[in-house]
């Protein structure tokens, strides 16, 4: 790039979720450039709501090998810029689809993916990242766990589904009432995990020891759900 000659990322600003991604090496860029230079760009990159999505390494290795990728009033230059729309996608689940999802993680990779995407939207819940990174949500809740208490993310007290919905986590006042409950939230359900009579028998007391704000907490946490014979504890 010579002297005063804008560059692709002083004319078009990046996704958050694009830097899910590594960027190649200068070698590498250099024989992508070359790659690209013969035989032309075949994926092109990806703009969501004004940002780049996907595609910084492209670009940088197009504009490496001499490409000029700005228009002369600072804009992209998209006559000259193969790409694609993204507009309604989930900008993460995009990300992940093109370049991490088709590849085999490790388990040290995935355990990082997970990393970096809490720290992106820390409040998609466990088992909708689980999903996207295609793992169990106690693995997603270990690397939480590990990220809140470096103070990488922050304690939320509400969390979104994967349904969309926003959930409070039942920490503080009421956590005594969901441990007593084993709860185990899945899909907006909220459902008595163990059987056991003892469950119940802890429940009424946590019950009868929690305020009136206390109870309307909890009773806010399970939202549209159902807790079996919950009803009849006074």
């Amino acid at each position: 790039m010579t002297k005063g000659k804008l560059s692709w990322r002083d004319a078009l600003p990046i996704h958050p979720a694009a830097e899910l991604l590594t960027l190649m090496s200068e070698q590498e860029l250099q024989e992508l450039g070359d790659d690209i230079q013969k035989n032309r760009l075949h994926e092109g990159v990806a703009v969501f709501e004004g940002q780049l999505l996907d595609g910084r390494n492209r670009l940088d290795a197009m504009e490496m090998a001499g490409a000029t990728l700005v228009t002369a009033n600072g804009k992209p230059d998209w006559e000259n810029i193969p790409h694609r729309n993204a507009a309604g996608r989930d900008p993460i689940s995009y990300v992940l689809s093109k370049n991490f999802l088709r590849r085999h993680l490790s388990t040290e990779q995935k355990q990082e993916l997970i990393a970096k995407l809490l720290i992106l939207a820390p409040d998609k819940s466990n088992r909708q990242i689980a999903a996207i990174v295609k793992v169990d949500h106690k693995t997603v809740a270990s690397v939480r766990a590990k990220e809140q208490s470096s103070g990488e993310i922050p304690q939320l007290r509400e969390t979104i589904g994967r349904d969309g919905r926003r959930r409070r986590d039942g920490r503080g006042s009421t956590a005594n009432l969901k441990g007593a409950l084993q709860l185990d939230v899945a899909q907006g359900d909220v459902v008595v995990a163990n059987h056991g009579t003892s469950v119940y028998g802890e429940l009424t007391e946590a019950w009868r020891r929690a305020s009136c704000k206390e109870r309307e907490q909890f009773l806010g946490f399970t939202g549209p759900a159902y807790v079996r014979d919950v009803e009849s504890v006074p």
